[in-house]
């Protein structure tokens, strides 16, 4: 690790750590770029995309299916997946420094003293002490964000950033977008299941957004992976990768707004997960058009 910074010297090497999911473990270096975390990935040549169930039996899958509100009943539910999926394939994974936490694409933090919030008095008077004064995060127009976060309030305003003038600023210092390969990897940690935990679900085991949680989770979607990464975690934000896939780890929200079941909602956070052409299409307009606040990014610096 101290043979990354001495390299690398904009990299400061922190410590070691070891992060676990079930019986497997993994130790890794964590760096400091700016205030940022970065951990250290190792190279590799994994199998990623999904072709079938790693674990799970045909009956579960079965019952599964009942749940799911929009499995065509002419589909296994292994089809249903396997449509909204990448498919199966070999790669090669470079070795590389991965930002742990992604940041927010177009949101900048600004002082409540600034100049620009005084047009949105009114709105965070509400939020401060008024009817909204009971909610932690609150968007107006899509053009300012508030967060009450440890008693504090913090504001946020948007600036539109396209995927290519992102790309262009991260190439500044040496950073990139992670490839679709490269995400999968990350997020899934070369498991073979569709989640990092599992094939199934088990929400009194696992602790899921959205949902009601359990007592004592045995896995947990907000904690880091076993590469420590903050990752694949909400279906509701979606992570921009590079050309031509662009978004992975989400899908908006859109399975959720639609009433779909849990299995079905908590699909697109599958490292696999795969947007449709049609749903990609759409966000790739909404970000030209300045019209995508959820979408998030995460910078990889890839070791020579």
């Amino acid at each position: 690790m101290l043979k990354i910074s001495a390299a690398y010297p904009q990299f400061k090497f922190l410590n070691l750590s070891k992060f676990t999911c079930g019986e497997h473990s993994f130790e890794t270096g964590i760096f400091d770029f700016e205030g940022s975390e970065f951990v250290f990935i190792p190279g590799d040549e994994p199998e990623l995309g999904w072709d079938d169930f790693a674990v799970l039996d045909e009956n579960s899958a079965k019952e599964i299916k009942k749940q799911c509100d929009f499995c065509p009943e002419d589909q296994s539910l292994r089809e249903f997946i396997a449509r909204q999926t990448s498919p199966l394939r070999h790669a090669k994974i470079p070795a590389m420094l991965a930002e742990r936490k992604p940041a927010e694409l177009s949101w900048y933090e600004v002082d409540l003293s600034d100049e620009r919030l005084k047009i949105y008095a009114g709105e965070m008077e509400d939020f401060l002490c008024g009817k909204d004064k009971d909610i932690s995060e609150m968007t107006v127009w899509s053009t300012i964000k508030l967060i009450r976060e440890d008693g504090k309030i913090r504001a946020f305003l948007f600036d539109d950033v396209t995927h290519e003038e992102l790309e262009a600023n991260l190439r500044k210092n040496g950073f990139s977008l992670p490839s679709q390969d490269e995400w999968e990897y990350l997020a899934g940690c070369g498991a073979r299941t569709l989640w990092r935990f599992g094939d199934e679900l088990g929400p009194d085991k696992v602790a899921l957004p959205h949902v009601n949680q359990p007592k004592n989770p045995e896995f947990s979607l907000f904690e880091p992976n076993l590469f420590g990464l903050f990752i694949a975690f909400d279906p509701y934000p979606v992570e921009l990768v590079s050309a031509p896939i662009y978004f992975k780890g989400g899908d908006g929200g859109s399975a959720f707004c639609g009433g779909a079941s849990l299995f079905e909602c908590l699909l697109p956070v599958s490292p696999f997960y795969a947007m449709s052409k049609e749903m990609r299409n759409d966000y790739l307009e909404f970000l030209h058009d300045g019209d995508i606040d959820n979408a998030i990014y995460r910078r990889i610096f890839r070791l020579e």
